[in-house]
């Protein structure tokens, strides 16, 4: 007895690479929080030391606060779809081959399909 779900391998394939490509964005953002973690303290400790360019400090600082919720967002929605994808959705009309996958993604991101 075969424990192999009853999809096609391009079925298997399109949800493999999906699950994947999540968790390397997880892992990316990461990176992502260290980084901007080692830039805020960097920039902090310039903006308070009140040496020159502090204006251009403040700037860099707002611009990696902005960079930092952009990414969150993203990784959060994108996590979401993941979600959306794998477990409330799973029965989508003819599995999640390579274009019925594509069917799926326009339709979920379509607002016609809310419900």
């Amino acid at each position: 007895m075969s424990n192999r779900p009853n999809e096609s391998n391009a079925q298997l394939y399109a949800e493999g690479t999906l699950l994947q490509g999540g968790l390397v964005t997880c892992i990316l953002y990461g990176v992502v929080v260290v980084l901007s973690v080692l830039c805020w303290r960097s920039l902090w400790l310039r903006i308070r030391s009140h040496s020159t360019g502090r204006r251009k400090n403040i700037l860099f600082f707002c611009c990696v606060i902005f960079l930092f919720i952009a990414g969150t967002v993203y990784t959060a929605f994108n996590m979401r779809g993941i979600e959306m994808t794998f477990i409330n959705n799973r029965n989508f009309p003819g599995g999640m081959g390579k274009l019925r996958f594509r069917l799926y993604l326009v339709l979920m991101f379509s607002l016609a399909y809310r419900s």
